[in-house]
């Protein structure tokens, strides 16, 4: 642990020195001082909690940061973003509000008039950090956007192992909290100037208040959880609906005022879910076009490679197959590397590939393992509902092949993938895994020589 914080005291230095930016000192200073308020909170006094918590949360620290200097090192180089061009509009509508009259002008653009349509809860987020680091320190910056960013993904982990300590035991909870927040695609798409990073958080947050013990008090919490992800992205925000029903169900039946509480529930769930439909019917509007566009886009810049036949297929079968191939993407896992030219790129694309590889093989693991009957005879209620609700969100984005979209319903899969791996003995667990790794292995082959043998 000490060593821990002295990497995240040097690298803290580092990026100091290296940008001589007081907004970015005083954010760094910030982040670590709520990481560590947040780690404390979390564990209400137990001591191996917390000290795990720290653990992931200075070790993420440590990593992201330096990734979000990466990133930014390329976009000095380069003078434009490697990735994600869309990160451009972000930073320019965060920086001119930004430069507003104030935080009540900020807000009023976004909530009020809504004056973008839609992203409003990222163009605030972005909008704000822009605005203190203009009146308070020495303004806004690509590099103070992104490690923002990355503090989020850094709070995801920290809720990720508070979920998985409901599902196994504190050293094996640290272990695999650790391998979500360095192998998984989350740390890939820490330092971008995008949205999907915060969605996942609300969605890790909302996934763990689904294990806690049930109190009204925390069901009305779902609330305000869901209108703030619906104000990054509407979809997203209407399908989290299901936290609230899946907390209420399994968590609330044995409450003394069951019956009451469901007409209750039911009321209040359609009055709200109403008025949000009828407060937010202009960016309905706005989502659908840009859901038609993004659906377009993607058919029509496929290309001729593999994504582009499954597009091709049959209704239904297309949904099915594009489902799938959505849990092994990006593939081949080294594409990055032939569009990258600076080293800092080469260091992106390892990221990337690290990541794809790992969530690959971990859903090829759980497809295998549903090869099991033991496996399906004794999946409990809570796990097929968790299975289901997976599988109708990755089913629901099939439209645009695109990890960004549906990183947040990434915890929920990697709950049900630990809950899986338990149920099976050492040896299937081994067997399956080298499985896994050698079908990966087949099918990047294949395609490497399907792809460069003409």
């Amino acid at each position: 642990m000490v060593i821990l914080i002295l990497l995240a005291v040097l690298v803290s230095a580092g990026v100091i020195v290296l940008t001589g930016s007081t907004s970015i000192a005083t954010s760094l200073l910030y982040f670590v001082t709520l990481g560590t308020g947040i780690s404390f909170w979390l564990t209400k006094g137990n001591r191996r909690d917390r000290l795990n918590l720290l653990k992931i949360f200075f070790s993420s620290y440590v990593a992201y940061v330096l990734f979000s200097l990466v990133s930014y090192l390329d976009y000095n180089a380069i003078n434009d973003f490697f990735l994600f061009p869309d990160q451009t509009l972000f930073f320019e509508v965060g920086e001119t509000l930004g430069k507003g009259t104030g935080l009540s002008q900020i807000f009023q653009d976004c909530f009020i008039l809504r004056i973008h349509e839609e992203n409003e809860g990222a163009y605030f987020i972005f909008g704000l950090i822009g605005f203190v680091a203009n009146k308070y320190f020495d303004g806004n910056s690509i590099l103070l956007q992104s490690l923002h960013v990355g503090f989020m993904a850094m709070i995801l982990n920290l809720f990720l192992y508070k979920t998985i300590r409901f599902h196994t035991y504190r050293s094996e909870a640290l272990k695999f909290a650790l391998l979500f927040a360095f192998f998984s695609p989350l740390f890939f798409y820490a330092p971008w100037i995008l949205r999907d990073v915060h969605i996942a958080l609300l969605y890790a947050i909302g996934i763990y208040m689904m294990h806690t013990r049930f109190t009204i008090k925390r069901l009305l919490l779902f609330i305000p959880l869901i209108i703030v992800t619906l104000e990054f992205r509407l979809e997203m925000g209407l399908f989290s609906f299901f936290m609230p029903v899946y907390y209420f169900y399994f968590r609330g039946k044995k409450h003394r005022n069951y019956k009451f509480l469901l007409t209750s529930f039911i009321f209040v769930g359609v009055a709200v879910f109403g008025m949000i439909l009828n407060f937010l019917v202009t960016s309905i509007e706005a989502t659908l076009k840009s859901f038609e566009s993004y659906s377009s886009y993607t058919e029509e810049n496929l290309g001729g490679g593999l994504g582009a036949m499954l597009y091709e297929l049959p209704v239904g079968l297309k949904q099915l197959a594009v489902t799938f191939f959505s849990q092994i993407m990006p593939f081949p896992a080294w594409g990055k590397f032939l569009v990258s030219e600076t080293s800092f790129e080469y260091i992106i694309s390892l990221i990337e590939c690290c990541g794809a590889i790992f969530w690959s093989c971990l859903f090829l693991f759980m497809t295998f393992a549903f090869t099991n009957k033991k496996v399906r005879k004794h999946l409990s209620k809570e796990n097929i509902v968790m299975l289901v609700i997976a599988l109708v969100f990755l089913l629901g984005n099939s439209s645009e092949m695109n990890t960004r979209r549906i990183l947040c319903i990434y915890p929920l899969i990697f709950i049900l993938y630990l809950n899986i791996r338990h149920m099976l003995p050492k040896r299937k667990r081994m067997y399956y895994s080298y499985s896994s790794i050698a079908l990966y292995s087949a099918l990047s082959v294949i395609y490497f020589f399907i792809k460069y043998s003409s």
